[in-house]
């Protein structure tokens, strides 16, 4: 096939996916091997791999032939915004990991919005605005629909923030891995203040 394009591996759509642990990748691995195949499609847009990186990447390296499927969006903030909610339902994620995933797409609809107030800006400027009695909408509670999407309480969200905002990276790595839980380390960040009392 002349025209073959191979699966292209854009670095920032790579990185919005949390990589497996050096286990499950090699569990994948062994899969693969063994059926000598891969069973899933490797998921593309225009081109972009947005689901199946490690299995192309096991079967690139051992040479097994691999099946795609082409998705269509309509943006890239599209496109990011679906890896994102497809990774927040694996099963294998920490809290912390569902945390990360649910503030970057809080960011990546933030830019989107702006990107669609501008662009209504300019179309406002060819043309009068229409009369509506539809009420402005509430903004949205941010917190709320992260917690909502990272399936986290919004006081584990608020400790985890309170972690990364620390100026802790090894702390914070500890906690992204899953060594450490958000509750355990938000303590180790912040002993109890009446053990001073105690002289403890």
């Amino acid at each position: 096939m002349s025209n073959y394009q191979p699966p292209i591996i854009d670095p920032e759509f790579r990185d919005l996916m949390p990589p497996l642990t050096d286990e499950e990748y090699q569990q994948l691995e062994q899969n693969i091997l063994s059926a000598r195949k891969c069973h899933d499609a490797i998921l593309l847009w225009d081109s972009i791999i947005i689901d199946g990186y490690n299995r192309f990447c096991i079967c690139a390296t051992h040479g097994i032939e691999f099946k795609v499927k082409d998705v269509a969006f309509a943006s890239r903030e599209d496109a990011k915004i679906w890896i994102i909610e497809n990774q927040l339902g694996r099963r294998n994620l920490n809290p912390a990991q569902r945390i990360e995933l649910a503030l970057t797409k809080a960011d990546v609809l933030r830019e989107k919005a702006r990107e669609n107030l501008s662009k209504g800006g300019k179309d406002r400027a060819k043309k009068p605005f229409p009369k509506t009695e539809k009420p402005v909408e509430e903004p949205i509670n941010v917190k709320k629909e992260i917690s909502k999407d990272a399936d986290v309480g919004k006081g584990t969200l608020q400790r985890y923030q309170q972690i990364k905002n620390s100026n802790n990276p090894k702390l914070l790595e500890k906690v992204q891995s899953g060594e450490l839980k958000i509750g355990t380390a938000h303590r180790m960040l912040n002993p109890c203040s009446f053990c001073e009392w105690f002289d403890v």
